[in-house]
């Protein structure tokens, strides 16, 4: 007699091996990427926790700024000469939040809501999303926002020697800033926070060509895009 042997069926060791993956406690983490996954969890907090979560990023940013404060000092000294009204180690520091940090929390606020540009929302975007929050103040990325943001001028204020005109910016900016976060309809917020992320963008320009003179290109693209978000706000 002739033994017949029966090739394995691939397409149901497939169906059993994507079983597994589902079935397995890391079956999600297998499956979808960090920053997809992070997003879906993020955006459907409820309101509470969503603003609780936004404060405990805004309490880990404290402990990290005020450690990257003390190492900054050493290395670059309390110069205002070089520093366009404020320390020059501010100028570094302000490198960091203004072309890092903020955009970062931008772009994670566009990765919750899902579609589109991952850097930057559009206008209209922006105004949908608004009109979602009015309904149910629910993002964990727009309070985490507000607090950085927040906390980044109250620490300009408390902890950084400052020119009288920088002084007199930070104090408006600030108010203007509380008043929106926290003000019952909470007026035009996602333009307010894509405004804000593109302004200091361009301050963090600013702060750059002090640091490295000739460093004026980022300045140019905050300008244009913050004209893109004015008129909707």
């Amino acid at each position: 007699t002739t033994t017949v042997r029966r090739a394995p069926d691939r397409r149901a060791h497939t169906a059993w091996s994507r079983r597994m993956k589902e079935s397995s406690s890391f079956g999600n983490l297998w499956q979808a990427p960090t920053a997809r996954r992070l997003a879906h969890a993020t955006s459907q907090t409820s309101p509470a926790d969503s603003h609780a979560l936004g404060r405990l990023i805004g309490a880990a940013w404290v402990v990290v700024a005020y450690a990257a404060r003390g190492v900054l000092r050493g290395y670059l000294g309390d110069s205002m000469q070089s520093g366009g009204g404020v320390p020059f180690w501010r100028c570094a520091f302000g490198v960091g939040m203004q072309l890092g940090v903020l955009p970062a929390l931008l772009a994670a606020l566009c990765a919750s809501k899902g579609g589109g540009s991952p850097l930057f929302p559009t206008p209209r975007r922006l105004e949908r999303w608004n009109e979602a929050w009015l309904r149910t103040p629910s993002g964990v990325w727009e309070w985490a926002f507000g607090y950085v943001f927040g906390l980044f001028f109250t620490f300009d204020l408390l902890l950084v020697p400052m020119k009288t005109n920088v002084l007199a910016h930070h104090v408006v900016c600030l108010a203007f800033h509380g008043w929106v976060f926290f003000s019952p309809q909470r007026p035009g917020l996602q333009l307010v926070i894509a405004g804000e992320a593109v302004l200091e963008f361009g301050t963090g320009g600013s702060n750059l060509s002090m640091l490295l003179p000739g460093s004026d290109a980022e300045r140019a693209l905050s300008n244009r895009q913050l004209a893109n978000c004015s008129p909707h706000y």
